[in-house]
């Protein structure tokens, strides 16, 4: 990357910035998953765009059938800049529209905005077309995992969009990001379970 003599000193804070929100969104991804789909969707790669240029689409699905592959590989864009002005709540919903999608193209190849696409997300609690949620649903077990952990999304989105536009995007590969968070996650877990043996034994 090249970044201007002003902002050297910075960059190492603004990726180490990225990451983080890299990490959030894949936590976000992982407790829909296990709420809302039972913890049956595959695990896909995010891409955050950071080009404030872009149309205002909060986030889209691609879906690649790839033969070799047994299943079809999917991947999840979300724009910083329209995402920045949500509230936590909208920011799930938009998560978990896309994951929607992501669940009807590996189980029927379809991306179809029908009937049974927004009633699968009544039926966990999320209203999309009011951007809404109901109380004591998986929606909004989701929604207070996510405010337990303090993650601050919005706040995240909206400190790092000011950053955005005085350095260049950055150059890494998001597939990098995706299996150091898949190793993250392996890690806690075999602590977790190595914590839980320890204390069995004494």
């Amino acid at each position: 990357m090249n970044f201007s003599d002003g902002s050297v000193a910075h960059s190492g804070d603004f990726l180490r910035e990225c990451r983080s929100l890299y990490f959030k969104l894949y936590f976000v991804c992982d407790v829909l998953n296990l709420h809302c789909f039972q913890g049956r969707l595959e695990r896909v790669p995010l891409t955050l765009n950071l080009d404030g240029n872009q149309k205002r689409i909060f986030a889209m699905t691609s879906c690649l059938s790839i033969p070799w592959r047994r299943k079809p590989f999917c991947s999840m864009e979300i724009n910083l800049f329209p995402c920045m002005e949500l509230s936590s709540g909208c920011l799930l919903g938009v998560i978990l529209h896309e994951m929607n999608h992501i669940r009807d193209y590996q189980y029927t190849r379809s991306t179809k905005h029908d009937r049974r696409f927004y009633e699968r997300m009544l039926r966990v609690g999320y209203d999309d077309k009011s951007m809404s949620y109901q109380e004591d649903t998986p929606f909004s077990r989701c929604l207070e995992t996510v405010s337990r952990r303090q993650l601050r999304l919005p706040e995240s989105l909206r400190s790092l969009g000011a950053r955005v536009g005085t350095m260049p995007k950055p150059d890494w590969d998001e597939i990098d990001i995706f299996h150091a968070y898949l190793d993250h996650t392996l890690r806690l877990r075999r602590d977790s379970s190595t914590d839980c043996r320890t204390e069995a034994a004494s």
